[in-house]
């Protein structure tokens, strides 16, 4: 399924990560203290969707979607 999406799950955002998501052209699932406004822009521009886990605080899920990530895992928004 060449056209499958799939994104790769890590805990910290280095150059590394993002030279294995260019290479397989995988999108992002990182826990949600490694965004930055600046790295969502950087994988923007390398058309990587950016998802972030574990939000459960509603503040912090309205931060993420200002900062402009594209999904946001959560156990329950409260």
């Amino acid at each position: 399924l060449p056209k499958q999406p799939m994104q790769y799950l890590t805990g910290e955002f280095n150059e590394e990560v993002v030279n294995i998501l260019d290479s397989y052209q995988l999108d992002l699932d990182i826990h949600y203290s490694q965004i930055t406004p600046q790295r969502v822009s950087l994988l923007h521009q390398k058309d990587i969707l950016v998802n972030c886990w574990t939000v459960d605080d509603k503040n912090e899920a309205l931060k993420l979607q200002k900062d402009g990530v594209d999904f946001i895992t959560s156990n329950i928004l409260e």
